[in-house]
């Protein structure tokens, strides 16, 4: 199946965390020559780019094959595979082990409800998973973390990048290495050492990493301004369905904002289908892009497909990847929303699914993508009406400073629209 979706789900366990599982490797080395020989041809023959993004892949070859020997595990293994393929500078080409493509089936991951990201350089708490086992910890978004396991933060930066490489984007990396900061073993624990605000003595706490789900999502309501609001957390099936409902709730609602923040892709046919939720005619939604160079072109809306047509906020942020930043670019370029945020991921490619030798997986790109415009997304991202930078005031003042400008946009437009056309809406 055809997906646009950003791997923030743990790409391979860390150096320190693949470490803590057992040693027994399942496949022997004729079978990992296999494997590895398997995912070199695929990228050869099916990358999107006949170019191969300016790599020599045949001298990656050279290099990564003689290292399969010195592998310990299969975990190893695999995450030799990722290195690998992370020299395409691609946040979507992966290689998953057979535990990793397991979890992805089920529409699941391994985490510990604890969020963190790059704020005003240092590595900040910016968001907590609303659940009880999360909400006993005693941490709060706006905490600095110091230390994971006793081992500087920095550190296990580093650790994480050389193992994502460099990817799509500056963006893409930032997004790729906090998802997978925590990365481990499920139930499995790590001991975070964090600073409170006030900078009082650093805090400890264990955190269990535990199996979660990661089925879209959708949650919405009508905000004491009365604009809608809808937020999304990935295009997967049945997000569409998902999305129409909570729309349909708010069809008379005299602005809407659609949250896409930490949104990384999905599904083209969940993007196009609520795309048509807009446009009351065929629209442009730009064209995916063969490796031979003839496009695929992609359109929303018909003949009564839109169910609203108010003003609309579009919310991103630097974790916003893939059909996100597709949906994000075509109802800009197209006038039907404004963005508002922090410059997207840059990873606007598609990827097909390979099934690998002993249960692994490689998700490769085959499709380019280009908006209505022309425009190539990937390495780039899209870029907001107005920036909106993260804070750590806000955070800690739980102060959700892109939706007040979201809200504020809104109003803007509102008041800019000829009275006769607000008191016919």
């Amino acid at each position: 199946m055809l997906v646009l979706l950003l791997a923030l789900l743990p790409v391979g366990f860390t150096a320190q965390t693949a470490a803590a599982q057992a040693s027994g490797a399942a496949l022997s080395p004729k079978e990992r020559l296999n494997v590895f020989n398997r995912v070199w041809r695929l990228v050869n023959d099916r990358y999107y780019d006949p170019a191969l993004n300016g790599v020599n892949w045949k001298a990656a070859r050279e290099r990564y094959e003689p290292r399969i020997e010195a592998v310990r595990s299969d975990e190893d293994f695999y995450d030799l595979l990722e290195q690998m393929v992370a020299e395409l500078r691609d946040a979507h080409t992966h290689v998953r082990s057979p535990s990793r493509r397991s979890l992805r089936d089920r529409t699941q991951t391994v985490s510990t409800g604890i969020h963190f990201y790059e704020v005003e350089g240092r590595n900040v708490v910016t968001s907590l998973s609303p659940d009880p086992e999360t909400a006993k910890l005693g941490i709060e978004p706006g905490m600095i973390l110091l230390a994971i396991d006793g081992q500087p933060t920095a550190r296990r930066i580093a650790e994480v990048q050389e193992l994502i490489g460099v990817s799509s984007s500056e963006q893409a990396r930032r997004a790729l290495t906090y998802s997978n900061l925590l990365d481990g073993p499920p139930e499995t624990q790590v001991t975070l050492t964090l600073e409170a605000a006030d900078k009082s003595a650093p805090v400890t706490v264990t955190a269990r990493r535990r199996v979660v789900s990661t089925a879209p999502q959708v949650t919405a309501r009508l905000l004491p301004s009365g604009f809608a609001y809808i937020h999304l957390t990935n295009w997967k099936t049945p997000a569409a369905d998902l999305f129409r409902a909570a729309l349909e709730q708010f069809r008379s609602a005299p602005g809407l904002i659609i949250d896409l923040r930490d949104n990384g892709g999905g599904y083209p046919k969940m993007v196009l289908s609520v795309g048509s939720l807009f446009f009351s005619r065929k629209t442009s939604f730009g064209s995916f892009t063969r490796r031979s160079g003839n496009p695929v072109e992609l359109s929303a809306g018909h003949e009564g497909a839109q169910v609203y047509d108010g003003p609309t906020v579009i919310l991103v942020n630097e974790a916003s990847g893939s059909g996100s930043e597709l949906f994000a670019a075509a109802m800009q370029e197209n006038g039907r929303a404004r963005i508002i945020g922090q410059q997207t991921c840059g990873c606007v490619l598609a990827a097909d699914r390979e099934k690998l030798p002993g249960g692994g997986e490689i998700t490769i790109s085959i499709f380019g993508y280009l908006t209505s415009r022309g425009r190539r997304l990937e390495g780039s991202g899209v870029r907001p009406d107005r920036i909106v930078p993260l804070r750590l005031i806000d955070l800690r003042q739980r102060r959700d400073a892109a939706l007040l400008e979201a809200e504020q946009a809104l109003k803007e437009q509102l008041a800019a629209r000829p009275k006769a056309a607000q008191t016919m809406k």
